[in-house]
């Protein structure tokens, strides 16, 4: 793995800082400023497989 350039890890320990920040501020929709479009926050218990399992099977019921 290639390493990482000096810019590249004082980008990730500035997104880190203030992601800490927000936190601390029990500011959540600041966090969401930080994340990608595409982000999906799952508690860890979820099951992904099953629920994309089942979303499937739902979702075949009302194109058929």
């Amino acid at each position: 793995m290639d390493k990482l350039t000096e810019d590249a890890v004082r980008e990730i320990e500035q997104i880190h800082s203030s992601w800490i920040e927000f936190e601390v501020a029990g500011e959540g929709h600041s966090l969401m400023t930080l994340c990608a479009d595409d982000i999906e926050l799952l508690p860890r218990w979820w099951d992904a497989r099953r629920f994309r399992r089942a979303w499937r099977t739902e979702t075949r019921e009302f194109t058929t």
